[in-house]
């Protein structure tokens, strides 16, 4: 998609867009292994880096013929974005970024395997509250009883 956008403040603002829509910064393309980030420094668009750098994308990723973001920054002719990019990436890459796989790393039977791991965790948590409930109107019921036959009595 940000190929295809005409202009910087147009693809910044679709990947503003998408990452508030909880898209993952550092989904990349099936054919080409490029990410957003590497998308962006081809393209020279500091301020788009520094938008997918903040939703997490990370610049040590490599595409299918093992260049990052900073690599395609320099033989774009941005040197000073590479630089960032690079010293960027040393700063994250051990401290910030979350420790999971880039998601051409995880194979379809562990992403299933993670739905529905995630399914099940949510389908006991509905029945133990569905229990939960169940007996709080349980004891609701018991009380008006109670409070019926006293009633009665007095």
């Amino acid at each position: 998609a940000l190929r295809s956008s005409a202009d910087a403040r147009t693809a910044r603002a679709l990947a503003t867009s998408l990452l508030a829509a909880r898209a993952n910064a550092c989904c990349c393309d099936a054919l080409t292994g490029e990410s957003a980030l590497m998308e962006a420094a081809c393209r020279g668009d500091r301020n788009l880096c520094n938008v997918l750098l903040q939703a997490s994308a990370d610049p040590a990723y490599t595409n299918h013929q093992g260049q990052a973001a900073k690599d395609m920054a320099v033989a774009s002719g941005f040197t000073e974005l590479a630089a960032f990019l690079g010293a960027t990436g040393a700063q994250l890459s051990a401290a910030y970024l979350p420790k999971r796989p880039h998601p051409a790393e995880e194979s379809p039977a562990e992403i299933v395997g993670k739905v529905d791991t995630e399914a099940a965790d949510i389908a006991a948590e509905r029945e133990r509250l569905e229990a939960e409930i169940e007996r709080h109107q349980r004891r609701q019921r018991e009380q008006a009883e109670e409070e019926g036959h006293l009633q009665a009595t007095e």
